[in-house]
């Protein structure tokens, strides 16, 4: 059975599914598979609007998985 390639929305939200990232870091990864200038953006756009994009849940995350690895100790 043949796959169908993944829409941008659909790459975003799986890479999300993951881990947090930063909008950034999504822009970067994404970027390869803009079929129209500007798409990337827009799909961005509303998946920011919607919570599924926030810098405070990134920085929040790494915060803990640093704070993981040094310990209570260090």
């Amino acid at each position: 059975m043949p796959t169908t390639p993944l829409s941008l929305r659909g790459r975003a939200l799986r890479l999300l599914s993951g881990r947090e990232y930063a909008r950034l870091e999504l822009e970067r990864k994404l970027a390869p598979f803009e079929e129209a200038p500007g798409s990337l953006a827009g799909v961005l756009d509303d998946l920011q609007a919607r919570g599924f994009i926030s810098e405070q849940r990134v920085v929040e995350s790494l915060l803990n998985r640093r704070a993981a690895k040094l310990g209570a100790a260090r």
